[in-house]
């Protein structure tokens, strides 16, 4: 995942460090975190990913967000590359697979229930949760056998019980 601008950067990382560092029963329902590289102060994307893969991200950016497309290529940014485990999509990608499949169906709200139940139970709210921040995995497609995840913490927020944290009682994920 590209993080853009350094903010949102290092939101993402605090919301996965509080997460790892006390919220266990909680990892299994996340996308795993494999590696963080931030990228140097005000980079080019030619200069952060080579000209040809910054021409493909900027191709994908044209066709995914027509309307709010920014001059990409020429733009400076500061932020960084969290380095995610492999998912074989989102749940927008299978949508015709789940509506015509009970037990992909029942899998699924089964996860949902209780990753709602696991962050209830460590004061943590997701705050952007929407069909693509829920991936999925085949374990064995021929069977069935899915394994579903959530990713994008940049919104989360953790309540805790630390000597400081913010006027609401949370301590957020920046």
């Amino acid at each position: 995942k590209f993080a853009l601008n350094m903010d949102d950067y290092r939101k993402e990382v605090r919301a996965y460090n509080v997460l790892y560092g006390r919220a266990l029963e909680i990892r299994k329902f996340l996308v795993n975190l494999l590696e963080l590289h931030s990228f140097p102060m005000r980079s080019r994307p030619s200069e952060l990913f080579g000209s040809g893969l910054a021409s493909i991200i900027d191709k994908k950016l044209q066709d995914e967000l027509p309307d709010t497309h920014v001059d990409f290529l020429n733009t400076a940014y500061s932020g960084g590359v969290l380095i995610m485990e492999l998912m074989d999509g989102d749940i927008r990608d299978m949508r015709e697979i789940f509506c015509d499949n009970p037990s992909i169906q029942d899998e699924f709200f089964t996860f949902i229930e209780d990753a709602r139940a696991a962050a209830e139970a460590n004061y943590f709210v997701h705050q952007d949760l929407y069909d693509r921040n829920i991936a999925f995995k085949w374990i064995d497609k021929s069977k069935g056998l899915i394994q579903f995840k959530i990713m994008d913490l940049g919104f989360a927020s953790i309540e805790t019980n630390e000597e400081n944290p913010n006027e609401n009682g949370q301590v957020e994920a920046a």
